[in-house]
């Protein structure tokens, strides 16, 4: 379904991250990561390929908005996997965006990224 294509997790629960890694890898993504926080996001995005990326929106460090932009203005798929708001500063900048709220399935989320992924 992801055809081996490199996803970046942000998550900082572990076992949510834990689920999302076997999840993508069940359904043949790559994982890259998952982070904790946005200074690892970063840090990652800078010397990592990412063709699209799940991310929580508040980290162990602030808000996930840097990772965010840095993505969506590279034209990466971006998909929120949530149970709190996406910054204002996202959209309204980038307008909607694609939210999974929490709980959810991590199976359903990647099902929903992949989807995303083949309309890009």
């Amino acid at each position: 379904m992801l055809h081996r294509r490199r996803i970046l997790v942000a998550e900082d629960e572990p076992i949510i991250a834990h689920d999302l890694t076997l999840a993508i890898e069940e359904a043949r993504g790559e994982v890259v990561g998952p982070v904790a926080s946005v200074a690892e996001g970063l840090a990652l995005i800078a010397r990592e390929e990412i063709d699209a990326a799940i991310l929580d929106v508040l980290l162990i460090d602030r808000d996930v908005a840097p990772i965010a932009e840095a993505l969506l203005e590279s034209g990466k798929v971006v998909l929120f996997h949530t149970a709190s708001s996406v910054p204002a500063e996202i959209t309204g900048r980038f307008g909607e965006v694609v939210v999974c709220p929490k709980p959810m399935l991590s199976e359903q989320v990647v099902h929903r990224l992949a989807g995303l992924i083949a309309k890009a």
